[in-house]
């Protein structure tokens, strides 16, 4: 059973939470998106029954695919990531920001990291076009289709 819960913490009866839980400044605390993930801190109004005081805030991490691969907008992953919960908005408030600076600080690691990738595959491109290698493969490449589309294979030399 569930017990409700106004945003400071008070109980109150399951209607005049709904008509609380309605008003849009009660529901956000706050939101976050970044490269590759949403962090989202909500107010829940309700305690799903865990032992102790009422968690009645709650702290999620998605995961997101930025507009790519023909989609017309973004996709957001709903399977949480991670999932925090709070009895007030101040605790709320720092366990939100808490868990903004980590995954902050992953998802510039991951863009560092894909941004070294794209470098190294870069470079290793340009070396293969200074050293002819890259002109040799496409000319294989283009041997091994000319054999095929004339019904021949080649031979290693």
């Amino acid at each position: 059973m569930f017990d409700y819960y106004d945003p400071d913490g008070n109980p109150i009866e399951m209607m005049e939470w709904a008509k609380s839980y309605g008003r849009k400044w009660n529901r956000l605390t706050a939101d976050y998106t970044a490269n590759c993930y949403v962090v989202s801190t909500v107010y829940l109004g309700l305690d799903h029954g865990y032992p102790g005081i009422p968690l009645i805030y709650e702290t999620m991490v998605f995961s997101r695919c930025p507009k790519r691969w023909g989609h017309r907008s973004e996709r957001i992953n709903f399977r949480e990531l991670i999932c925090r919960r709070y009895s007030t908005r101040e605790e709320a408030l720092a366990g939100h920001l808490e868990v903004l600076r980590v995954w902050r600080y992953k998802d510039n690691l991951m863009n560092r990291r894909r941004e070294k990738r794209r470098i190294a595959k870069h470079e290793k491109f340009m070396e293969k076009i200074r050293s002819g290698e890259a002109l040799r493969e496409l000319r294989e490449a283009r041997d091994q289709y000319e054999a095929v589309t004339r019904g021949t294979t080649l031979t290693a030399e």
